[in-house]
C-alpha cells in the first residue's frame, strides 16, 4: 500500500468502500476519525483493534494520495489522525 505499511486487499476495500460512502455526510462532523468516517459504529467493533488500525492507514493513504477530500489536522501528534473537509481548511488557523 505505502512503503510504510502493508494491507491485506480486503481490508483496503472494504475501508474504501466504507470511506467514500461516507464522506458526502462527513460535513455535519467536526471531528472525523477513521471510526466516524466508517459510519456504522456496530460495524467498526467487530473487527479486532489491528484491522481497525489498518482502517486508520488506509484512511491515511487514500488523503494522502487525494482520493477523499479532506485534511489531517493533527498530522505532527501521536494518536489517531483527526480531519476535516477540505473547504474547512483554508478556515483553520494552522
Amino acid at each position: 500500500m505505502t512503503e510504510r505499511n502493508f494491507a491485506l486487499q480486503w481490508i483496503v476495500e472494504k475501508s474504501w468502500d466504507h470511506f467514500i460512502a461516507s464522506v458526502p455526510t462527513c460535513w455535519r462532523l467536526n471531528r472525523i476519525t477513521a471510526k466516524t468516517l466508517f459510519d456504522d459504529a456496530e460495524t467498526w467493533d467487530r473487527y479486532d483493534p489491528g484491522v481497525q488500525h489498518t482502517f486508520g492507514h488506509c484512511l491515511s493513504f487514500f488523503i494522502e494520495k487525494e482520493m477523499l477530500p479532506l485534511f489531517c489536522i493533527n498530522a505532527d501528534k501521536a494518536g489517531a489522525r483527526v480531519y476535516v473537509p477540505l473547504p474547512m481548511k483554508d478556515m483553520l488557523c494552522l
